[in-house]
Parts: structure tokens; C-alpha cells; sequence
């Protein structure tokens, strides 16, 4: 099985009682952003390396399934 270069974690804050979802290309950080809310998906632009997230599939736009310069990824929860 390969892995994709490309990656979003979740991990959750105690302290600030949110979700912080990082995301990762070939395993380094580029960027982090915080929710209240809990999501399964990530939408990254690949020209900007932008993220935002999705609740569920549901919430996913044909325009950026079918986009070449978005990549879609399930996120990752990661438990410490």
C-alpha cells in the first residue's frame, strides 16, 4: 500500500477544547487550522496548498471533486 505525500491530521487540544487539523506534505507541517466542529475531509489547493475542511461527503462541491488542482483527503485522527 502507498501512502499519499500529502496528508491531514486531526488532533485534539484539552486546553483550548478544539480540534486542530494539520496538514502535511511528505510528512512536514505546512499549515494548521482550528474547529469547534469535528470533519472527515479535507480540500487542498495544490497551487496555494490551501486547506479547508468538510464535515462529510455530503458537503464536497463537484466543482472541487472534478478539479485537477484540488486534491481531496479523508482525515487522519491522530491519538497521543
Amino acid at each position: 500500500m502507498t501512502t499519499s505525500p500529502i496528508t491531514v491530521t486531526r488532533t485534539y487540544s484539552i486546553g483550548s477544547h478544539r480540534y486542530a487539523y494539520t496538514l502535511n506534505k511528505n510528512g512536514k507541517a505546512l499549515s494548521r487550522v482550528f474547529s469547534n466542529e469535528e470533519r472527515l475531509y479535507a480540500v487542498i489547493g495544490l497551487g496555494t496548498m490551501s486547506l479547508s475542511l468538510r464535515r462529510d461527503a455530503s458537503e464536497l462541491r463537484q466543482s472541487e471533486i472534478e478539479d485537477n488542482d484540488t486534491y481531496i483527503v479523508p482525515v487522519t485522527i491522530k491519538t497521543e
